[in-house]
């Protein structure tokens, strides 16, 4: 494949990416860590990101086939209720979830009791007969009132038989047994329904809106009473015996396109509100990307899962696609029946046929399925490279990754790693400071000399009077230093790993003097626990580590008593020894930094804290840590001692405040 440089105008295609500076120096460590993060469209700024106009049109049988997933889905949730799980477990709705998925046989029995039962009912019949014979098409409101009206019979018929086969009280039971449908109504509902929806009679949308939003707002009202009692277990029944339906009818969407993250740019750099908006007001960084082309197409290398085998996941760079968004403010409008394209062969079967009949929709689909598949990726794409035209300022280009074949469903696992040659330069904000230019620069030195770059541009953003738009200048004496490697730090990481203790140390000293100093009677009778201190110094601690890619990798953990799989232990201490706080990877030995033993003015005695700090740095021991520190928190100024290697080692404590 030959790959170069597209030019627009005599100039390389560059994407523009604007960021924050804690997401690139803190929070993701995005720089050091050569991460762009995908995002799913939730987390977007637009909430009708990828927002499709759905309508349900369909025969008796693929009616037939959403009631049997809603009663299914139903029927988990309740079960999982009386389980008392958490919250989230409770509320994600098993969408995917076919009989032949179920663990037993008694399992599938009971499903199936409950699903004929379900769908057989008079007011269930009802408006499958309706819907299903006259081929009506409805929206999300129609869909939404309808599942509202057989929900609690649902409901009943579930209980039914879970207290048939012994998994529910009598006494229980006996609450929702004489509870019935007035089947009339319905019948009179449908009936009307239908007439209307034959004679298109205008009026159809608005009644069905309004009852809709009376409903809507007796669920909001129900919410809210019963979530000022803060009552986790009435929240929960509040959420199965109400709010479930319109919550299948959100998440049953995922059946259509398997799930999209999204990585945003721009094409140009020189929009204040951007730098507003996605900068941290002018306080962060812009990130300048080379595209490569092949066959007209732009791309840029990110790493990605591309195989699965005994030895785990392989990743390697592939050329993910740019795609430009488009701004238009018509949403695509399909039936939801025609594009379920994320259900496997026994799924489709559960859907779309019944006994030996097959679905219309299904026939529709198999006659033609290069077409459907055609049509369906057409879809996708408009779906997550489409924005509203508010947003044209943007002049936005997307990478997406989808759900298809690899999942990316946890944070961590969509933060993926672009190939730092891509990274053509940043351009520093107006109001960048000084502190986070230098920190930058270090880690962009630190890289170009690792890559072996010769150029690295670093630019400066300021604002144009004359054009009234911002524009940059190029720092070509940092430029050229960034690429030579003189901002790469010549402190040594034990020295670098001393002045972070030392600044969460002048916090503790700051913040926390009462806990340190309040200590009236000399002999120790009145004083704090030492654990007390030991925390506070533990959270200011992890908060200047977080902000050093070296140590944020790493776990800070208060009285670890584990070693793997064992009980940690040292000479003397063989029912297990807990250190104050350690420094480390959960899960092996071979990543043990630091090793902190602390003690108070008031309970000064250090000698078997020296013990074990030298057995836990020996290099021929156990554990191996690569550095132990004694402090001793004295009423002004703390005591630092450092262990390497066994031995203890001379420390330089100047730059500790003494707290008067």
């Amino acid at each position: 494949m030959v790959v170069n440089y597209i030019y627009i105008g005599g100039k390389k295609m560059l994407l523009y990416r604007f960021r924050p500076a804690r997401s690139i120096l803190e929070q993701y460590h995005e720089l050091e860590n050569q991460i762009i993060h995908f995002s799913p469209k939730e987390d977007l700024n637009d909430p009708l990101e990828g927002y499709i106009n759905m309508y349900w049109q369909g025969d008796i049988i693929a009616w037939k086939g959403l009631f049997k997933s809603y009663i299914n889905c139903l029927q988990d949730a309740f079960f999982m209720y009386r389980l008392g799980v958490q919250k989230q477990q409770l509320r994600t709705i098993p969408i995917f979830l076919v009989e032949s998925m179920l663990p037993t046989e008694s399992y599938k029995k009971l499903s199936r009791e409950i699903i004929n039962e379900f769908v057989d009912s008079s007011i269930v019949d009802k408006i499958i007969s309706t819907l299903g014979n006259n081929n009506i098409k409805i929206t999300r409101e129609d869909l939404k009132l309808f599942l509202h009206m057989v929900h609690l019979n649902g409901l009943k018929i579930i209980m039914k038989y879970h207290y048939l086969h012994g998994l529910m009280e009598k006494s229980e039971w006996d609450k929702f047994e004489k509870f019935k449908p007035n089947s009339k109504n319905i019948d009179d509902f449908m009936n009307t329904f239908l007439k209307m929806k034959v004679d298109k009679i205008d009026e159809t949308k608005v009644l069905l809106k309004i009852s809709s939003s009376i409903i809507e707002e007796m669920l909001l009202h129900g919410k809210v009473l019963i979530d000022i009692t803060n009552d986790e277990k009435r929240m929960d029944f509040y959420y199965l015996f109400y709010e479930f339906p319109f919550k299948y009818l959100q998440q049953i969407e995922n059946l259509i396109h398997p799930p999209c993250y999204i990585a945003c740019f721009s094409g140009n750099y020189s929009n204040s509100s951007m730098w507003g908006n996605y900068a941290d007001k002018h306080r962060g960084i812009c990130m300048i990307f080379k595209t490569i082309e092949d066959r007209n197409d732009l791309y840029i290398p990110i790493e990605r899962p591309f195989s699965l085998d005994i030895n785990g996941i392989h990743k390697s760079y592939i050329n993910t696609k740019v795609e430009k968004v488009i701004y238009d403010s018509e949403h695509i409008t399909i039936n939801f029946f025609e594009m379920i394209g994320m259900l496997n062969g026994n799924q489709i079967k559960y859907w779309f046929t019944d006994g030996n009949k097959k679905s219309q929709v299904l026939d529709a689909i198999e006659k033609d399925i290069d077409k459907w598949r055609k049509i369906y990726w057409e879809i996708f794409n408009k779906r997550y490279y489409t924005k509203t035209k508010e947003w044209e300022f943007e002049d936005e280009y997307r990478l997406c990754i989808d759900d298809m074949f690899f999942n990316y469903d946890t944070n961590e696992s969509r933060n993926l790693k672009y190939n730092f040659n891509s990274l053509e330069g940043i351009i520093f904000g107006i109001e960048t400071s000084e502190t986070d230019k230098v920190k930058i620069l270090e880690i962009i030195s630190k890289k170009c000399v690792e890559n072996k770059r010769n150029d690295f541009k670093i630019y400066q953003a300021y604002f144009d009077e004359e054009s009234k738009s911002i524009k940059i200048y190029e720092l070509k004496t940092i430029s050229r230093n960034v690429v030579e490697g003189r901002y790469i730090s010549k402190i040594d990481l034990r020295k670098r790993l001393e002045q972070k203790v030392v600044q969460a140390l002048n916090k503790l000293y700051e913040r926390d003097e009462y806990l340190i100093r309040n200590n009236i009677n000399e002999n120790g009778e009145n004083h704090v626990s030492e654990r007390a201190i030991v925390f506070r110094f533990g959270i200011y601690l992890e908060e200047v580590l977080r902000c050093d890619s070296e140590f944020a990798k790493y776990n800070l953990d208060n009285e670890y008593n584990r070693n793997i799989d064992e009980v940690k232990q040292l000479p003397k201490h063989e029912n297990g020894v807990y250190p104050d706080l350690i420094l480390h990877k959960r899960g092996n030995n071979d990543d043990n930094m630091l090793v902190i033993e602390i003690k108070t003015w008031w309970n000064p005695d250090i000698r078997a804290d020296i013990e074990k700090l030298q057995a836990f740095t020996d290099s021929t021991g156990k554990y191996k840590y690569r550095f132990g520190l004694s402090i001793t928190i004295d009423k002004y100024k703390p005591k630092l001692i450092w262990f390497e290697n066994g031995v203890e080692i001379i420390a330089n404590d100047n730059e500790i405040k003494e707290v008067i």
